[in-house]
């Protein structure tokens, strides 16, 4: 068989074989704060035979969030995961040869999908060594071929946040040339900053959340798009037969009713961030500003790497920044409970002073 003769230059990472379960998972932002024990017996005597054996009833989750944002249905189009979600913004809104604004460093599939769909990606990137954002710039490159400027705010993997203020520069800018914002929120209410309040007031505003980070649920494979009906309804012409499975499904609802649960979780890996992030600037690191639950501590380029080994070798996953900028001197730390963070503060105060001695 002959495939797309573009798939080629597309490169995808490979199957990543780590029993991730053996370690202690501060590389990739999952949730390792507890709390779900507290509503997990209940979501288990949901699971059975019955339920197995059924389609999922997807209506449910509908009604779920629309009780939960206090908004019709049709502003909601659930998805396999925020990765779903950008698919099916793709899949409605982009033909190829328009133009992708993606502000940069941002979520490896942004990318992805734009060479899948064969779009022109016009990388904006916050500036190197502070990490701000200058708006004009962005909409400086804006054209009549632009079909959507995409921002995560916060930002992974840099940490960083822009505010409302520049998100509705953004808006009203895109929507002179009929052009889209796309504002990714995987980590709220981690940060606290949502776009929510612009959503009555801009058609080409679309949210995207997930279920993977502050819930906890990143196995499940839950997310969803949120926005004006009539994005929604051209978003949902692509939706597979099942926007996702029965077990995501029920895991989010039980997560949804129980939301206090949540934000109690939520303040504790706050706390947890706090008191690290000042352990750490004791040790005289610098570590740099995040809305989210990672945080990038400057360690200088030629570190990384050796202290990615000494962390594997204490069976803690933790990640190099980022091949770029002020990120290139960076290791990247999910914030976990309160031991897994005293842990990591001992193995950088030792390897401090291993080198200075």
């Amino acid at each position: 068989m002959i495939p797309k003769t573009y798939l080629n230059d597309i490169y995808r990472t490979p199957v990543d074989r780590t029993a991730r379960e053996s370690y202690t998972r501060l590389d990739k932002n999952e949730w390792t704060v507890p709390y779900l024990e507290k509503i997990l017996d209940k979501i288990k005597k949901s699971i059975t035979p019955d339920f197995l054996s059924c389609y999922p009833e997807v209506y449910k989750l509908y009604d779920a969030l629309s009780k939960f944002h206090s908004l019709p249905q049709d502003h909601f189009l659930p998805a396999a995961g925020s990765d779903g979600a950008i698919r099916a913004v793709f899949d409605a809104f982009v033909s190829p040869g328009d133009e992708i604004i993606n502000i940069q460093p941002n979520f490896a599939m942004y990318n992805v999908y734009a060479k899948l769909y064969r779009a022109k990606e016009i990388g904006v990137y916050y500036d190197p060594q502070n990490l701000t954002l200058d708006t004009d710039n962005v909409i400086g490159r804006i054209t009549r071929k632009t079909r959507f400027i995409i921002v995560s705010n916060p930002n992974s993997p840099a940490g960083v946040q822009i505010s409302n203020d520049d998100i509705k520069t953004l808006l009203d800018a895109a929507a002179e040339y009929n052009a889209g914002v796309l504002v990714d929120e995987a980590y709220y209410p981690i940060s606290g900053t949502t776009a929510m309040g612009l959503l009555n007031d801009y058609d080409n505003l679309i949210i995207l959340r997930s279920f993977s980070k502050a819930f906890g649920l990143a196995a499940a494979r839950v997310g969803y798009a949120i926005g004006k009906p009539e994005s929604i309804e051209m978003l949902a012409k692509f939706k597979p037969m099942y926007e996702t499975n029965a077990l995501g499904v029920l895991c989010c609802i039980a997560l949804l009713d129980q939301y206090a649960v949540i934000e109690k979780s939520v303040n504790q890996l706050l706390k947890n961030k706090k008191e690290f992030v000042q352990d750490v600037e004791g040790l005289g690191l610098t570590v740099l500003p995040s809305g989210t639950n990672f945080v990038n501590i400057v360690v200088g380029e030629k570190e990384c790497k050796p202290l990615l080994k000494i962390f594997e070798e204490n069976r803690i996953l933790i990640r190099p920044g980022y091949e770029w900028g002020i990120l290139k001197h960076c290791i990247r730390i999910s914030i976990g409970d309160k031991k897994a963070m005293k842990h990591v503060y001992r193995i950088l105060k030792r390897w401090i002073y291993e080198t200075e001695n």
